[in-house]
């Protein structure tokens, strides 16, 4: 939803300079939407699409001809989104979906979440990767012609600023890497493993401080079960840390309540 903060030019700027440095992107189209087609990524002999959509743009679409967001954004418009699937069907194995909606800090989708979310699956993606709310939500487990399908609601910050002594909010310094892998035999291709390892941005002060007035921080994202009780890395933390490290993955664990 930041993605016009620099106006449409920062956004095809910000994808170019990915794509230069082999990075794919989704979500923004550099030329136009309706001829570059989906992002398709072969793994392993799989076909993997990935599709991205925003619930909006902060207003700054209003800057925008009607021509020139159509032809470079992708919103959460169900009839383009169900199109998008249906082509995904077609032309890949597997189609992930990564949707940006919900209402930030919030640890339960919204209604019109579930409801999309499921629609999408209907229509065809088999993987749901949400985001946008700044804390993680639960995840679901669907069936679908006899496969079993998956969403997250939210996987949570992954690397911010937005921690605890900042935000007073434990939630937000907390994240999700989400862990799947796919199978293909006989023509079909199907989820085999979701696993989700929760994570903990820590971060501590260089003592140096900008013309900004800010001191200079240092960040690390940690992946909780390399921390937690007999983790290879516990030593590394300190007694603070290793009770918050704790305590995040823990209660992330049971947030997300996981059953595959």
């Amino acid at each position: 939803n930041h993605i016009l903060d620099s106006q449409l030019s920062g956004a095809l700027n910000t994808a170019k300079t990915f794509n230069d440095l082999g990075l794919d992107t989704i979500g923004v189209y550099r030329k136009d939407r309706a001829k570059e087609g989906i992002l398709i990524k072969k793994v392993n002999g799989i076909k993997i699409a990935i599709l991205g959509y925003a619930y909006a743009y902060n207003g700054m679409e209003s800057n925008l001809t009607t021509e020139e967001y159509e032809a470079h954004l992708s919103d959460l418009d169900e009839k383009k989104i169900k199109t998008d699937l249906k082509k995904a069907e077609q032309e890949a194995d597997i189609t992930i979906v990564m949707p940006q909606m919900g209402v930030e800090y919030q640890l339960e989708p919204t209604a019109e979440q579930v409801k999309l979310y499921h629609k999408m699956v209907k229509w065809g993606a088999d993987v749901i990767f949400g985001g946008h709310p700044h804390v993680a939500e639960p995840s679901e487990t669907l069936k679908k012609d006899g496969q079993k399908k998956f969403i997250i609601y939210s996987m949570g910050n992954f690397l911010s600023n937005q921690t605890y002594e900042r935000m007073d909010n434990k939630w937000t310094e907390r994240g999700l890497l989400m862990d799947l892998t796919f199978e293909k035999k006989a023509g079909q291709t199907t989820i085999k493993t979701v696993k989700a390892h929760p994570t903990l941005v820590w971060s501590w002060g260089k003592g140096q401080v900008g013309a900004e007035g800010y001191e200079y921080m240092n960040y690390r994202t940690l992946i909780l079960e390399d921390f937690i009780e007999g983790g290879k890395y516990r030593d590394k933390l300190d007694d603070t840390m290793k009770a918050k490290a704790d305590a995040a993955y823990q209660e992330m664990t049971e947030l997300v309540n996981l059953k595959w």
